[in-house]
C-alpha cells in the first residue's frame, strides 16, 4: 500500500541552518531567551502554549536529531542534551515538549523500518511536524484489534506529554492475543481520535500532557512501527548478529543477553500464534470449519510447534533474570 500524507501544515519560510555546533548554540540561546521572557506569567496561567510551540518550531531545533538522510541536521545526542538543558533553564515545561518531540523521532528510528524512517521523518522535516506521544506502556486500556490489513484502536491513554496541539503522535496499544504492545504512529487529527487537555498538576503546567481517546481509530499497516511478536523476533535476531560479530571475544554476558532476547521472542510468539490461529474461527464463523478450507492447519501446526522446547522453561529463565539478574544456563535448546 502506498504511503500518503495530508496537506502540509506549515508555511514555507526558511529555517535557520544548524549544521555546526555554534549554529545550534546560537539558535538554542535565542529560543531560551524568548521563552524566559514570558515563563513566569505562563507558569501562573498554565494551559496550552501555542505561541511558544511556534517559537520552537521556527527555531529549526525540532530537526536537530533527525538524520541528514531524511533532511534533518543529524546532530549528536550530546549536542541535543546540551540544547535541552539550556532551554530547561529558561522554561522546563517547554523543554519537556521539546524533549518529547525528539523522543518520538528516536522511537521511529528504533522501531520503524527503513521505509518508515523515510516516510515519517522526511515529512516531519518538510512539514515541520511537532510530535507528541500516547505511548505510556503501563496504561493498557487502549486495545489493538486486527482489522483486515490494518488495525482498529479503541480506549484511553493517559500521561500523553506533548499530545495537545501536536501534529503527529506515536502511541502504544495492548494486543490481547500476544499479551504485548503494538506501537504505531499517526496524525493527531485522525478520525476517531480526540485529545483532552486535562493535565492539572501544580508543576510542569505547559507540557501539553493530556488524555488521548481512541474510538475505533483506523491504523494502516504501514503506520505500525512493528507488530508485537515481530519486533521481539527482530530484536533477538539483532542480538544474535551482534554476538556472532564478536567471534572469540564473545562473553558469557553477551551470550546471556542473546538468550533473554530469544526467550522474550518465543514467549510472545507462542501466545500470539495459538491465540490468533484460534480466533480465526471466531471471526469467520462456523462455515470456516469446513475441511475444504483447511484453516484448522494453522492452529494445529502452531500448537505442535509451540510444544517443542516448552515455553515454561523460557518463562522460568525470564523470571529468574528479572528477579536476580541471572542469565540462563546454556543448553542444547538455547
Amino acid at each position: 500500500m502506498p504511503f500518503h500524507h495530508s496537506a502540509s501544515h506549515r508555511p514555507g519560510t526558511k529555517l535557520p541552518t544548524l549544521s555546526s555546533l555554534a549554529q545550534v548554540e546560537q539558535a538554542t540561546e535565542a529560543l531560551a531567551q524568548a521563552l524566559a521572557a514570558t515563563a513566569v506569567e505562563r507558569d501562573r496561567a498554565g494551559g496550552h502554549a501555542a505561541a511558544e510551540r511556534e517559537l520552537i518550531r521556527a527555531s529549526g531545533l525540532l530537526d536537530l536529531t533527525t538524520p541528514r538522510a531524511y533532511g534533518g541536521w543529524g546532530q549528536s545526542w550530546e549536542t541535543f542534551y546540551a540544547s535541552l538543558r539550556r532551554i530547561a533553564q529558561a522554561d522546563s515545561s517547554l523543554a519537556h515538549l521539546y524533549a518529547f518531540h525528539h523522543l518520538q523521532v528516536a522511537t521511529i528510528l528504533l522501531y520503524g523500518r527503513p521505509e518508515q524512517h523515510e516516510f515519517f521523518l522526511r515529512h516531519t522535516v518538510e512539514r515541520r511536524l511537532f510530535w507528541g506521544n500516547a505511548l505510556n506502556p503501563n496504561d493498557k486500556r487502549a486495545l489493538a484489534i486486527e482489522d483486515g490489513e490494518g488495525w482498529r484502536i479503541s480506549g484511553p491513554k493517559s500521561y500523553c506529554s506533548g499530545s495537545v496541539g501536536s501534529d503527529h503522535l506515536t502511541f502504544s496499544a495492548w494486543h490481547e492475543p500476544s499479551q504485548s504492545l503494538l506501537i504505531g504512529a499517526l496524525p493527531s487529527d485522525r478520525a476517531g481520535l480526540s485529545i483532552r487537555a486535562d493535565w492539572d498538576a501544580f508543576g510542569q503546567k505547559q507540557t501539553d500532557s493530556g488524555t488521548v481517546i481512541f474510538d475505533q481509530v483506523r491504523l494502516q499497516a504501514h503506520e505500525v512501527l512493528v507488530r508485537p511478536a515481530e519486533v521481539l523476533a527482530d530484536l533477538a535476531a539483532q542480538r544474535i548478529d551482534q554476538a556472532l560479530a564478536l567471534g572469540d571475544a564473545v562473553t558469557a554476558a553477551d551470550r546471556g543477553r542473546v538468550a533473554i532476547a530469544v526467550a522474550e521472542a518465543k514467549a510472545v510468539a507462542h501466545r500470539a500464534a495459538v491465540e490468533v490461529s484460534s480466533q480465526i474461527f471466531e471471526l469467520t464463523g462456523a462455515s470456516a470449519t469446513s475441511s475444504r478450507f483447511g484453516l484448522d492447519r494453522f492452529w494445529r501446526n502452531a500448537r505442535v510447534h509451540t510444544l517443542h522446547d516448552p515455553i515454561d522453561y523460557k518463562l522460568r529463565d525470564l523470571g529468574r533474570h528479572a528477579l536476580t539478574g541471572a542469565f540462563p544456563e546454556p543448553t542444547s535448546y538455547s
